[in-house]
């Protein structure tokens, strides 16, 4: 008796379709518990600094134009003067960009100033964290975390409510203005 131990041609192919099969469904899984791992991030250090702007205003009675003059220290991988998105910044040192977003203190005019965190890469670029202190529009909540979504089609290529419902848990739309759609946490 002459036995050929091994694995036929057949259940090789079975067992890479298999894995093939299981890989398909877990990918898009593992993408979205990363894309949420990274706005969880993105969340906390928004909230971070929108409290030393607190307690900067508490000492100054005015916000802070510059990372520089708030009691934290964050370590970005690059501070540039200019913001990826385009919004106009009010100092060379109000952009902290990280590997996935970046951080944006917007103190430019009496009407709006913020810390707005934006994903500036993939899918959801142009999604917002944000954190209101001021705001010419009524039906945005001042001094709670937000989230918004860029309405330009060029930026914000995902489906409405994908980043902030799906993916940073928020549930209420608020409304669309200045270009975003903006919802609320509850």
């Amino acid at each position: 008796m002459n036995r050929k131990t091994g694995f036929t041609l057949i259940e090789l192919l079975v067992v890479v379709l298999i894995i093939g099969i299981l890989a398909a469904v877990a990918l898009p899984i593992y993408n979205r518990a990363v894309e949420k791992s990274k706005t969880s991030q993105l969340k906390i250090l928004v909230r971070n600094i929108a409290d030393a702007q607190e307690r900067y205003f508490l000492g100054t009675q005015t916000y802070a134009n510059d990372f520089g003059s708030l009691d934290l220290d964050l370590k970005a991988d690059s501070n540039p003067s200019k913001s990826l998105l385009g919004p106009t910044v009010s100092s060379s040192d109000a952009v902290r960009r990280f590997k996935d977003f970046e951080i944006i203190i917007n103190n430019v005019s009496n009407n709006t100033i913020s810390i707005t965190g934006s994903t500036n890469t993939g899918k959801y670029k142009g999604g917002y964290i944000s954190y209101l202190f001021m705001s010419n529009t009524p039906s945005i909540p001042l001094k709670k975390i937000l989230c918004a979504e860029d309405t330009r089609t060029n930026v914000f290529t995902a489906p409405a409510g994908d980043f902030c419902i799906k993916t940073a848990g928020f549930k209420n739309y608020i409304t669309t203005s200045g270009g975003s759609r903006w919802y609320t946490e509850n």
